[in-house]
C-alpha cells in the first residue's frame, strides 16, 4: 500500500488482495469496478493471500491490533473504503474497452477508483469542483474552447446504428439518406458528421447510477462526449415517450464550459437530483 497527500486530493494505492480484505470490514455491499481476487482460489490460498495483505497493511501502519486483539483501521482509509462499498451514486467513464474509471459519491465524499496494471488507485478529491476540473483537463484534455455550432438534433438510436453500419460498409449516400429521413432538429452536414462519428477524435461514454444502495428507486442515465472534427458533441441516450418507448439519441454541439456544467449537475453539485 502507498499513500500520497496533495493539496486538493489524497491518492491511495492498494493491491487487489489489500483492497478486498479492507472492503470486507464494511460488507456486504456492491463495489463497481472491483473484481474478487479470491475467486477460484482454495481456502488455503485465500488464507495465505489475506495474511500477506494484513502484513503489508500493518507495515504501512494503517491497521493495528486493538486492546481486545481485534484489528482496527486508520480512520481516513476506513472512510475511503466505506465510500466505495456503500456509495449512494456511481459514475462510470469508459474511454476504451480496457480503460474504465469509477467515481463513487456520498454527500461529503467523491472518489475515483481505477485499476492500473495490477493495482487499485483510489483518489479522494477535496470537493466535486476539483474532481470535475480533473476530469475535464487531465482525462478529457478539454482546455481550449472548440468551435461551437447550432447543431442540435435527435433520432432513433437504431437508425443512427444503421447509418453508421451503412457508412462503414461504403454505402455513404444510403447512410446520409437514412440520417436525413430520421433526424429532427438543426442538422450538420451529415456526411461530415458521419465521417467524424465513425472515427471520432475523442469518445467517452458516461453512465450515471443513482441510489446504488436502494433506498428508493434506482435510476440510471447514459451520455457520451464525442469530439468530431473541430466540434464537441454531447449525446444523451434516452427513450421516446409513449406506450412503446424506443431508444433515442439526442445530439448537441457544446463547449467545455457546458460540459463542465452538465457534469456538475449530474453529480449533484448543486444537488439538483
Amino acid at each position: 500500500m502507498e499513500s500520497i497527500n496533495e493539496e486538493d486530493k489524497i491518492i491511495v494505492t492498494l493491491s487487489p488482495q489489500e483492497f478486498w480484505w479492507l472492503a470486507k470490514f464494511f460488507g456486504p455491499g456492491v463495489i463497481f469496478g472491483v473484481e474478487d481476487p479470491t475467486e477460484g482460489l482454495s481456502e488455503e490460498e485465500i488464507k495465505k493471500a489475506e495474511a500477506a495483505a494484513i502484513g503489508k497493511l500493518t507495515e504501512a501502519n494503517v491497521i493495528h491490533a486493538g486492546k481486545d486483539g481485534t484489528l482496527l483501521m486508520d480512520d481516513l482509509l476506513g472512510a475511503i473504503i466505506y465510500s466505495c462499498v456503500h456509495s449512494n451514486d456511481v459514475m462510470v467513464l469508459t474511454f476504451t474497452q480496457s480503460e474504465r474509471r469509477f467515481y463513487h459519491f456520498l454527500p461529503d465524499w467523491q472518489l475515483e477508483l481505477v485499476k492500473i496494471k495490477d493495482e487499485y488507485h483510489l483518489t479522494c478529491f477535496k470537493n466535486r469542483e476539483v474532481l470535475v476540473d480533473y476530469i475535464l483537463t487531465e482525462l478529457l484534455s478539454l482546455k481550449d474552447t472548440p468551435i461551437v455550432s447550432k447543431d442540435s438534433f435527435s433520432l432513433p438510436s437504431k437508425d443512427l446504428e444503421l447509418a453508421t453500419f451503412l457508412f462503414q460498409s461504403g454505402k455513404t449516400e444510403k447512410a446520409v439518406e437514412e440520417l436525413s429521413r430520421s433526424c429532427i432538429g438543426q442538422l450538420p452536414d451529415l456526411r461530415i458528421f458521419l465521417e467524424g462519428y465513425v472515427n471520432p477524435r475523442k469518445n467517452v461514454d458516461i453512465q450515471m447510477i443513482y441510489n446504488k444502495e436502494g433506498k428508493k428507486l434506482l435510476h440510471q442515465c447514459h451520455y457520451s462526449i464525442m469530439e468530431i472534427g473541430p466540434l464537441l458533441y454531447w449525446l444523451t441516450h434516452s427513450e421516446s415517450i409513449g406506450d412503446e418507448p424506443l431508444p433515442v439519441t439526442h445530439i448537441k454541439s457544446v463547449n467545455p464550459k457546458e460540459v463542465r456544467n452538465k457534469l456538475m449537475i449530474m453529480i449533484g453539485y448543486p444537488n439538483s437530483l
